[in-house]
């Protein structure tokens, strides 16, 4: 390769992934990729893009090296963490050409960066080229629910500011952000019209053909489900907390039955799973592109994956939150500001649903494996 890359995408998860290949579809022989290790089956992804020659270059990641991550939860302990975590920061920062060099195309002159999340591999190379590059664009690109609900994240802390300002200059804090999203009108919505933001393109035929190899989309049953239940972790439960939402979990699968309904585990779940119909290493946005979900119904506690087929594929599946009908077993109660908020974007909005009581859910979901779309 002669031809220096242009543009440079630092992907953290599956989304980010297919979110450079939506954006870089007329100009992916200019785009270099940087993927880590932090999502299954990330290292297989490299080498399939590689191979199939997409991007100028994809470059794979130990993100375990970027950063150091503070597993002790309180106590003295915690502090001597944080600061030894701290210190790791300021010292990557003054060795800034070093701490890159690990992973960094060296000889690149990118004139955007895009990034869609906090991670430190994308961080240090923003950071090296404010100390290095006169002039180049930083690109916030969808990640997913995050980038809709949650701009706080992007706040730069107090103590990162005054680390870059002394060492990368002002310019290094402020700076514009420019902005490319799946659904900028979800994101208006949530924040107002101040702000430009430009749409990440509908995916080509021939892209989607791409990400169906990339995933095996071949090996899929060929009936498709009627009903997906989006799972997750035991994360954020009391103990009886997930004993009711295993509980839940069964009835609607009874309910429904195991032919028409399809489980979707987490990510982070590892755990061999006693249900059937269980896919694990496939990302829901790439079921959402091999099967329409307007005629389905989505179930989940409060998965960011509800969301994606209105904000990336403008299609209205029924979606059942369970997250009130729960909430007496999570340890955190949030409020439903971005459901009610998401429920404004559908055309039919009482196909976004959000039950109080197992009478509620239950009605609900008959009433969607009976009706489908008919709901007026």
């Amino acid at each position: 390769m002669t031809d220096k890359a242009e543009y440079a995408f630092f992907c953290t998860t599956p989304l980010h992934v297919l979110g450079a290949i939506a954006i870089s579809r007329k100009t992916a022989s200019k785009t270099d990729v940087y993927v880590t290790n932090q999502f299954l089956d990330s290292y297989r992804i490299v080498q399939f893009l590689k191979k199939e020659h997409v991007f100028h270059d994809v470059i794979y990641i130990d993100a375990i090296k970027q950063k150091i991550e503070v597993r002790i939860e309180n106590g003295a302990k915690k502090i001597l963490s944080e600061i030894h975590a701290l210190s790791q920061y300021i010292w990557n920062c003054l060795r800034i050409k070093k701490t890159v060099r690990r992973y960094l195309n060296m000889d690149s002159d990118y004139k955007r960066i895009y990034i869609a999340s906090n991670s430190m591999a994308g961080r240090y190379a923003i950071l090296y080229y404010f100390k290095t590059k006169k002039r180049f664009q930083i690109w916030q690109y969808d990640d997913g629910l995050g980038s809709y609900i949650n701009r706080i994240a992007e706040a730069i802390p107090l103590y990162d500011r005054v680390i870059r300002t002394l060492l990368f200059g002002r310019k290094s804090v402020n700076y514009n952000r420019h902005r490319i999203l799946f659904s900028p009108e979800y994101y208006h919505m949530m924040y107002g019209d101040d702000e430009e933001v430009k749409r990440i393109p509908t995916f080509e035929n021939e892209q989607k053909e791409l990400i169906f190899r990339m995933y095996g989309v071949d090996q899929l049953p060929s009936m498709e489900p009627k009903v997906f239940f989006i799972d997750t972790v035991n994360e954020g439960y009391t103990k009886d907390g997930w004993n009711s939402y295993t509980m839940v979990r069964k009835r609607i699968v009874d309910l429904v039955g195991d032919s028409k309904v399809m489980i979707k585990k987490h990510p982070r779940d590892m755990e061999m799973s006693e249900l059937d119909r269980v896919i694990t290493s496939i990302p829901f946005e790439v079921l959402c592109m091999r099967w329409d979900m307007s005629d389905k119904t989505l179930i989940s506690c409060r998965s960011s994956a509800m969301y994606t087929p209105r904000i990336m594929f403008d299609q209205e599946p029924d979606v059942v939150f369970l997250c009130r009908l729960l909430s007496d077993g999570l340890l955190e109660i949030n409020t439903y500001d971005d459901i009610y908020q998401f429920r404004k974007m559908y055309r039919n909005k009482k196909r976004v649903m959000l039950p109080k009581t197992e009478e509620e859910l239950f009605s609900y979901i008959e009433e969607c494996l009976g009706t489908g779309n008919s709901k007026e």
